[in-house]
């Protein structure tokens, strides 16, 4: 969050703010998909943490609906606030590997943004055709 511009910053420029809405509109609008889904264009990293940490802002942005997604659909808000806080753990991962937050796994990440991805204990369950059930990549690490 440190990286997050104030509102009136010029790290804020139009076409970063409109990079934002269309993330928090593509990912709002699939709701309940269950397929790997771009959260928008790769960034460029040297333009800096605004740029960044784009999709992370447009996630957070979106915790609202997502926790009323699933508590619309039955979801515990244990499991809801599990689930989403692999954001965290997928940055800190990144983290340690780049020396800089920059979320790897921004697609599979839209996937706990949608409600298409659980996290259940140690494992990660995505819905779909099939039952798939992946342990967690980054909770070990």
């Amino acid at each position: 969050m440190a990286g997050w511009p104030d509102p009136g910053s010029p790290l804020w420029t139009p076409e970063l703010h409109w990079l934002l809405d269309r993330s928090i509109a593509r990912v709002r609008a699939d709701l309940g998909g269950h397929d790997w889904l771009s959260p928008g264009p790769e960034l460029p990293r040297e333009r800096g943490p605004a740029w960044r940490h784009l999709y992370v802002y447009a996630y957070l942005a979106l915790i609202d609906v997502v926790t009323g997604y699933h508590r619309d659909h039955g979801i515990a808000g244990a499991v809801s606030w599990t689930t989403l806080a692999d954001l965290g753990r997928n940055l800190a991962v990144d983290r340690r590997m780049h020396r800089e937050s920059w979320p790897v796994m921004q697609s599979w990440l839209t996937l706990h943004a949608r409600g298409g991805l659980y996290e259940l204990g140690r494992l990660q369950y995505q819905r779909g055709d099939t039952a798939s059930a992946y342990t967690s990549p980054s909770r070990d690490r």
